[in-house]
């Protein structure tokens, strides 16, 4: 899990850089970074609990608001907001994973 934790935070960090060119940069370029730093801190066995918790919450709200204006303005799977679905979506889930591998609240 730590090996797979590292590998998240490489691409995590490199979905970070390639959101400079973004419509809405600031945004993802904070989530993924965040996502990336709470994957390193994880990785050696350092978790912020609460902090995952909220980065995958935040994740998974972004993926609903993007999935819910695909689905009502019948956008195309790979348009821009759709990718932006997947991306909260993304972390989202492994925010929570991290979250629920990460122990007790008392352990962070």
């Amino acid at each position: 899990m730590k090996i797979a934790a590292v590998v998240l935070g490489i691409l995590f960090s490199l979905f970070a850089v390639v959101q400079a060119n973004d419509p809405d940069p600031l945004m993802w370029i904070t989530l993924y970074g965040l996502t990336a730093g709470m994957s390193f801190l994880y990785a050696i066995g350092k978790p912020a609990r609460t902090v995952t918790l909220l980065i995958g919450l935040w994740g998974l709200g972004l993926a609903l608001y993007f999935g819910f204006r695909v689905l009502t303005m019948g956008l195309p799977l790979f348009d821009e907001e759709a990718r932006e679905l997947y991306g909260g979506l993304i972390v989202g889930a492994w925010m929570l994973v991290v979250y629920f591998r990460s122990g007790k609240p008392s352990e962070s």
